[in-house]
């Protein structure tokens, strides 16, 4: 039952995405995003390439700091791998850039069959240092961007999902500080803990932070030096990649300045608070009223074309991802299956030697009934 109810919800977010992007796709036609496309040149997209790598080895190597400190042997490929199909289901889910998680884990702990709590601690660290940086970012770009434009007709969005990242923080701050720290009879008199306990989802999410608290504890504990570094890649890896989409827009012909740059940004995370797979619709028209609070001619297609460049290059390394998890998905089906047929083979031979040595209709329990006349 609530697998289906799970199916349900991520099929109505897909439905509802499908149409707020197909809305947002009449506001421009075609012509219009083909002729910023046109100005685009392979050094533009190799140079958006490389920068995406780079940013994708920083998360790698951040990664790597809390998969040695935690003592677990997981090689370079290994993460690699586990990275991309991460990264493909966390674009396929409706939850804030992440819900790929669990498939990061089977993946990374399947070539030397780790513990599965050790590596979970490590990507939840990971993930925790990453979204606390990326979070302060947003937040200050966001910040500036209400401040400075409050004046635009299409700041109303900047509004809207400016107070559901805020929301998204507190909710996120309360399950870690006051769910997963906060003792059974406290929580009792709080009267807003009880009520947050009372939700399925957050009940399942306390559930998975207290059995991973031990694990995450350590890391935090003996590797504070180690979220020290993390946090230095996390700041670069941020950074990598803001640099990227400026290259590519500027590829298109739209040099952004810096205070420009920052509307365009926070807009492109914000989008992804909307619980929609893959932010369909709300990153085109979050792009649309950015460019349209900037100022600039025809802000629908440059929206449209950026966005939707955007989603190719993640599309790329999203059917890679995939790919990848069905390689993993065949592997670990027929492992399953095979040590099954093995096991179920040998007991088979086991019933034929017993019949041989007629011992099949012995009663164990009677042993003088079964001896010869």
């Amino acid at each position: 039952m609530k697998f289906m109810k799970g199916k349900i919800s991520f099929l109505i977010s897909l439905v509802i995405g499908c149409i707020v992007f197909g809305y947002a796709l009449t506001k421009v036609d075609f012509v219009s995003i083909k002729s910023v496309w046109q100005a685009l040149s392979f050094k533009t997209i190799g140079l958006v390439l490389i920068a995406y790598l780079i940013a994708f080895v920083l998360a790698i190597l951040r990664w790597r700091i809390f998969i040695k400190k935690q003592g677990v042997q997981v090689s370079f490929k290994q993460m690699i791998l586990a990275r991309l199909v991460g990264n493909a289901f966390n674009y396929l889910t409706p939850i804030a850039l992440a819900g790929g998680e669990s498939f990061k884990v089977i993946v990374a702990a399947e070539e030397h069959k780790e513990s599965y709590k050790k590596v979970t601690a490590t990507v939840v660290v990971e993930e925790l240092v990453h979204f606390a940086v990326l979070g302060l970012f947003i937040i200050l770009g966001t910040a500036y961007s209400l401040i400075r434009y409050i004046n635009e007709p299409q700041i109303g969005v900047f509004a809207i999902l400016f107070v559901i990242l805020i929301f998204t923080t507190i909710i996120l701050a309360t399950l870690w500080f006051g769910l997963s720290k906060a003792d059974l009879e406290k929580r009792a008199l709080n009267p807003w803990i009880a009520k947050l306990q009372s939700i399925s989802f957050i009940k399942k999410l306390e559930t998975t932070i207290h059995s991973f608290k031990k694990e995450v504890n350590l890391v935090f504990v003996n590797g504070k030096r180690a979220v020290i570094n993390a946090s230095l890649l996390a700041i670069g890896d941020v950074l990598v990649n803001a640099f990227m989409w400026w290259i590519l827009l500027a590829g298109m012909g739209y040099k952004l300045s810096f205070p420009q740059y920052i509307v365009v940004w926070s807009l492109l995370y914000l989008a992804f608070l909307v619980p929609v797979p893959a932010a369909l619709g709300s990153l085109e028209l979050g792009q649309i009223a950015a460019f349209g609070i900037l100022g600039f001619h025809d802000p629908q297609a440059i929206a449209m074309a950026f966005s939707l460049t955007n989603r190719g290059i993640t599309v790329f390394f999203l059917v890679i991802g995939l790919l990848i998890a069905l390689y993993y998905w065949i592997k670990i089906t027929l492992d399953k299956y095979l040590t099954v047929a093995v096991k179920s083979t040998q007991n088979f031979f086991k019933f034929l030697g017993t019949i041989a040595k007629g011992d099949f209709f012995v009663d164990s329990d009677h042993p003088e009934d079964n001896k010869e006349l």
